[in-house]
Formats: structure tokens, sequence, C-alpha cells
């Protein structure tokens, strides 16, 4: 499966960290970004997408442009035919 994958994009973990230390030191970000790493997948974090105050729109099946370096998610073609 992680073959068709070019990148992955986290959005932000609200309220969704173990609390009872029982994974210390390791939260859920952390986990995924070693993950990513792994599979050599560029991966950005803590955009404002998911369940957070801030949730902006992501066209699931539209192409975007991950840029991992800056941490930028580009829309390269409109959600809507």
């Amino acid at each position: 499966m992680l073959s068709r994958i070019a990148g992955i994009v986290l959005g932000q973990f609200i309220e969704c960290e173990d609390t009872t230390r029982r994974y210390d030191p390791h939260t859920m970000r952390e986990v995924l970004m070693d993950l990513a790493a792994e599979a050599d997948l560029p991966c950005i974090t803590d955009l404002p997408i998911g369940h957070g105050d801030v949730n902006a729109p992501v066209a699931l099946g539209a192409r975007h442009r991950l840029d991992a370096n800056e941490g930028v998610l580009l829309p390269l073609e409109a959600a809507t035919a």
C-alpha cells in the first residue's frame, strides 16, 4: 500500500495523547513521523485540518503538492469537476 503514497500529511492532534504516560516519551506525532521516515516518505504535521479550532478544507482525491521542507500543502486542481 505504501508504494502508492507519495507523502503523508498530518493534522493537529487535539486531546488524544496518552495521559497515563504509558507510552512516554513517544507521542502519536513522533510515532507517525518515525513511520514516515522508515518508509522514506515526506511528511508534514500540525496542519490546520481535522478536528481543531481551525479546520481548513482539503479536497480528498484532488492532486496536491507537498513541500515537506517548508511544511506546505498546495492544491494543484479544483476539488470539483
